[in-house]
């Protein structure tokens, strides 16, 4: 989830590099406002996980038990929750492809 957030910043810049230039940007965080109010949201939640800020995101490790000793897992578990990650992951793609298009597009549209 921390990479979803990542890639999400990525993109985010990515869409600010289509009207302003790097000098402009450089230093400044990334306007996730750009999108759709429930970027937001997802944007604050991946936070939320990246960060481990709340007692909730623990509920996202897998606890493992072996006798007496028990811990988080090092390895990933798949459970129902796996498939909002999924979805996240789905959506940032979606997003890149539209991107890519468009600036494809915007470019064959110039060579003409």
């Amino acid at each position: 989830m921390t990479l979803i957030r990542k890639q999400l910043e990525s993109l985010s810049r990515l869409h600010e590099l289509d009207s302003q230039s790097v000098q402009k940007l450089s230093g400044k965080t990334r306007n996730i406002g750009m999108f759709h109010k429930a970027v937001g949201r997802m944007y604050g939640s991946l936070s939320e996980v990246a960060h481990f800020s709340s007692p909730r995101v623990g509920e996202l490790l897998h606890v493992d038990e072996r006798g007496e000793l028990i811990g988080p897992s090092l390895l990933p578990v798949f459970t129902e929750r796996s498939f909002a990650c999924f979805d996240m992951t789905q959506f940032m793609a979606i997003h890149f492809i539209d991107w890519t298009v468009r600036q494809l597009a915007s470019l064959v549209f110039r060579l003409r």
